[in-house]
């Protein structure tokens, strides 16, 4: 009945449900405070952006220097995005346009077929909803 179920991708988005429980708790149940729910999406938010930059978790393989920095920025913008969130800046629209960023980048970069594969599958679409969900939590 269920072809074979690849968990990578699942697990991938399971990651998309916190953004859900916030949606759902800000416009539902109230039950947490605003700042509350803010802070969490930040550094949830932060901690998405810069696990899609950890692209190359097999430390054994050699990779271009031109990916292990595309695999670093993340790590070091989101210093600057929490920097900002720190001095009260209002970061949304920051962490939306590195995603969006990120999302280009990764479009150019990786161009073997499991590439392709993982990046319409589960990248574009969990990318969107990311950013349709903090879009909606910011108003």
């Amino acid at each position: 009945m269920f072809k074979k179920l690849n968990l990578q991708f699942l697990i991938s988005y399971l990651g998309y449900l916190p953004f859900l429980f916030v949606i759902i708790e800000k416009f539902l149940f109230n039950i947490f405070k605003p700042a509350i729910l803010k802070d969490f999406i930040v550094l949830y938010s932060i901690i998405i952006f810069v696990f899609i930059g950890a692209i190359n978790w097999n430390l054994r393989e050699n990779i271009p220097t031109k990916l292990l920095v595309i695999g670093f920025l993340p790590s070091l913008c989101s210093i600057f995005i929490i920097i900002l969130y720190l001095s009260s800046y209002d970061v949304y629209l920051i962490i939306i346009f590195f995603l969006l960023i990120q999302l280009v980048i990764e479009k150019y970069f990786y161009k073997k077929k499991f590439e392709r594969k993982i990046y319409y599958m589960v990248r574009t679409p969990l990318t969107f909803l990311i950013l349709i969900s903090l879009i909606i939590i910011q108003f």
